[in-house]
């Protein structure tokens, strides 16, 4: 199985919170990982607004920012090609999506429908994404 992870589902991997032992046993279980390079951009926003906010405590978001990279260099990561944001516009549009999600979902579609699964934690993007045919883990619909 291919694991396409959104934004949600790295920070699943970094930090432990609600969610986290799925996300672990999925990448566990994965042949191949894969996100789009903006995966990781969010995630790290994610990481330093949770800093800010003192929801992450400064050792704890120096040992989640070191794992994302990590993790990030074990992923395949796709670039915002012009395909993709031309796919992710349409998908704003068919979908409802936001741009950063459109794009999540867009970047898992051209891995194929077959053998992705697309784990996220927004319901919203994992409608969109069952509506495309991809399997889906993480959001509760």
């Amino acid at each position: 199985m291919i694991l396409y992870l959104d934004a949600s589902a790295i920070v699943k991997l970094l930090v432990d919170e609600p969610g986290s032992a799925e996300a672990l046993d999925l990448w566990a279980s994965a042949t191949r990982a894969a996100s789009s390079r903006i995966g990781a951009v969010e995630a790290r926003a994610a990481l330093a607004a949770g800093r800010r906010a003192s929801r992450l405590p400064q050792q704890l978001y120096r040992r989640a920012t070191t794992a994302l990279e990590s993790r990030s260099r074990q992923m395949v990561q796709i670039d915002v090609s012009a395909p993709i944001a031309s796919l992710a516009s349409r998908l704003t549009d068919a979908r409802g999506l936001r741009g950063c999600d459109a794009i999540h979902l867009a970047s898992a579609l051209v891995l194929g429908r077959d053998d992705v699964t697309f784990l996220t934690w927004d319901g919203a993007q994992a409608r969109a994404a069952l509506d495309e045919g991809l399997a889906v883990a993480g959001a509760t619909l």
